[in-house]
């Protein structure tokens, strides 16, 4: 028997900003229709006795109070009791976000999990989207620095322009770029350096 509970895997609380994130909206909403919101980190996500247990806090949302959080109580929780959960956690998408995924597959049949685990794990934000590509602007994904400078050549003899950002330590990121030109060329590129992860570019 689920119990009227939504379960948030999340950032810090403490580091989240009430104003302009969505995570803490979702939450005080849950709150409003007669949802107990238990918050966890994604750390404190477990398998034991072959239960999926998190390890967290009950809390309530004030949106009046400086501090916008009041933790109730720190709990235990068998998440498969829930009957929502909600995967917010921020990138980077790297192991630890992915075991989480694996995890939640064990209960996503007995909870309704938001955004189901297995498609965060199968559909790359980025990578996925190679599968419409005759949908989008010219697109390419690489981390081959020789591909990314003809791409940018290829745009800047088409008249476009891109946005550039060079981070303390030199490298230069690609952020941004869609510009049309003659309202029947587009381009845009977007290239993230993720730490040794294959650079983007959409």
């Amino acid at each position: 028997m689920t119990n009227k509970i939504i379960a948030v895997q999340g950032n810090n609380l403490s580091k989240l900003n009430p104003i302009t994130d969505t995570s803490i909206f979702l939450a005080s909403r849950g709150e409003k229709l007669g949802y107990k919101i238990f918050y966890y980190d994604p750390k404190n996500l477990s398998i034991i006795n072959n239960k999926v247990i998190a390890k967290g806090n009950y809390i309530k949302i004030n949106y009046l109070k400086k501090r916008f959080y009041k933790i109730v109580n720190s709990s235990q929780l068998d998440l498969s009791k829930v009957k929502f959960i909600l995967i917010r956690q921020d990138p980077p998408f790297n192991l630890e976000y992915i075991s989480t995924t694996y995890i939640l597959d064990m209960i996503k049949n007995k909870v309704k999990v938001i955004n189901n685990p297995t498609a965060i794990r199968n559909m790359s934000e980025k990578l996925y989207s190679a599968k419409f590509s005759k949908y989008m602007p010219e697109t390419i994904f690489t981390r081959e620095v020789i591909e990314i400078s003809k791409f940018f050549k290829k745009g800047v003899d088409a008249g476009l322009h891109f946005g550039i950002i060079t981070s303390a330590d030199g490298d230069r990121r690609v952020t941004n770029c869609r510009r049309e030109r003659g309202g029947s060329r587009r381009k845009s590129a977007q290239v993230e350096n993720r730490g040794g992860e294959p650079a983007q570019i959409a």
